[in-house]
């Protein structure tokens, strides 16, 4: 096996498990609305409330199927770049809400999601560049040309 097949099927495990875990935090979201303020949003308790706690089940759902579907479908462009984008888009959440709201506390609930969400643009970071290199460009309609590639022999 390549050496970015292997970065390609681990990086498909870990948005796999993380999309899992996120499906996990929805369903607890909705059956427990104090479950944010238990072990995310520890400073603020009086501003979560069971509207709170739905809305934010739904971003996390809607972030999973997201992550899950790249992690099925990991070579689509389009679909890398928001799974990318909503990894960003968590840890900015988190990041904002610990610095400059304050609704958080530094402790294991605000710092798994930072963690993870930093591990993952990291990793995607480097899954895109190996992904989509020149070297392993997959994308010609020539299967010619493809499997020429893939030989490592010259196209032209």
């Amino acid at each position: 096996m390549a050496f970015t097949d292997k970065i390609k099927n681990s990086l498909r495990g870990w948005l796999g498990i993380v999309a899992l875990m996120a499906f996990g935090n929805t369903v607890h979201c909705f059956i427990d609305h104090t479950f944010l303020s238990n072990s995310l949003y520890t400073q603020t308790v009086d501003d979560v409330n069971p509207l709170v706690a739905r809305l934010f089940g739904m971003w996390t759902f809607l972030a999973a199927a997201v992550r899950l579907y790249c992690a099925i479908e990991i070579t689509n462009k389009p679909l890398y770049n928001i799974t990318l984008f909503s990894f960003v888009l968590a840890f900015g959440h988190f990041l904002l809400e610990l610095v400059y709201y304050r609704t958080a506390a530094l402790d294991v609930g605000i710092a798994a999601p930072l963690l993870v969400s930093g591990v993952s643009i990291v990793w995607m970071m480097i899954g895109y560049s190996l992904i989509w290199s020149p070297a392993v460009d997959d994308d010609d309609d020539d299967p010619r040309i493809v499997r020429r590639r893939r030989k490592g022999q010259k196209t032209h």
